[in-house]
C-alpha cells in the first residue's frame, strides 16, 4: 500500500465520521421532544464532528499537496473546500447560536424555536452529503 492510498483511506474514513456525526446530530434534534438531554447529546456529537473535521482538513491538505498539479485547477476540489468552510461555519457558529436560543427558551418555560434548529441541521446534513458527493466525483475524475 502506498502512502497516498493510506492517506486516501484515512480521508474516506473521516468522511464517514462526518456523515455519522451529521446523522446523529439530526436524530438528536428530530426525535421529539427536544429536551436538555437531546441538546447535550448534540453538543457531545458536535465535539466528535469538530475532530472529524480537523481529520478531514489534515488528510485533505496532504492529498492536495501530493496531487497539487492535478487538484489546483479542478473546480470540484475548490467547491468542496468552500462547502467545507461553510459547513464549519454552520457547525461552529450558527448551530451553537441556535442551540443557545433553544436552551434560553426552555429555561424561560417557553416553547423552543425548533424550526430554526431543524432547518440549520438540515442544511448542515445537505452540505455534508454534497461534500461527500463532490469527493467521489473528484476521485472518479
Amino acid at each position: 500500500m502506498t502512502f497516498h492510498t493510506f492517506i486516501l483511506i484515512l480521508h474516506v474514513f473521516g468522511a464517514g465520521l462526518l456523515i455519522g456525526v451529521g446523522v446523529l446530530a439530526f436524530l438528536a434534534v428530530y426525535r421529539p421532544p427536544l429536551t436538555d438531554k437531546s441538546l447535550d447529546r448534540l453538543g457531545f456529537v458536535g465535539k466528535y464532528g469538530m475532530w472529524a473535521s480537523f481529520w478531514q482538513f489534515a488528510t485533505g491538505a496532504i492529498l492536495m499537496g501530493m496531487e497539487w498539479s492535478e487538484t489546483s485547477h479542478n473546480p470540484l476540489v475548490w467547491t468542496k473546500i468552500i462547502l467545507w468552510v461553510i459547513d464549519g461555519a454552520i457547525a461552529s457558529r450558527v448551530l451553537r447560536n441556535q442551540v443557545q436560543r433553544v436552551r434560553t427558551a426552555m429555561a424561560a418555560n417557553q416553547p423552543p424555536p425548533q424550526a430554526n434548529l431543524k432547518m440549520v441541521l438540515g442544511l448542515y446534513a445537505v452540505i455534508i452529503l454534497a461534500i461527500a458527493a463532490l469527493g467521489v466525483m473528484v476521485a472518479e475524475a
